[in-house]
């Protein structure tokens, strides 16, 4: 899922962003999740977002090696989540 969000900050440009990114184990390794990665971001940037934040389960480390490979920093901001 991506959704792009308008933002006041940096220049009135939006931000995108991605979650809700799952491979079924059976597909995994055939470059799947890479591909639609790169149409998510693809989608951003024709849309002139300033930036794409990705929210991962923090348990998830092959998944964060992917996304560091793809150019994601998990070390950049922090995200926090709450829910009901």
């Amino acid at each position: 899922m991506i959704a792009t969000l308008p933002n006041l900050a940096s220049g009135g440009r939006s931000v995108g962003l991605i979650e809700h990114v799952v491979t079924l184990p059976e597909f995994r390794g055939q470059g799947l999740a890479r591909q639609v990665m790169a149409q998510a971001l693809d989608f951003a940037w024709s849309r002139d977002c300033c930036k794409v934040m990705l929210l991962s389960g923090a348990r998830r480390a092959e998944a964060h090696k992917l996304y560091a490979a793809l150019g994601f920093d998990g070390d950049v901001e922090r995200g926090f989540v709450i829910k009901p």
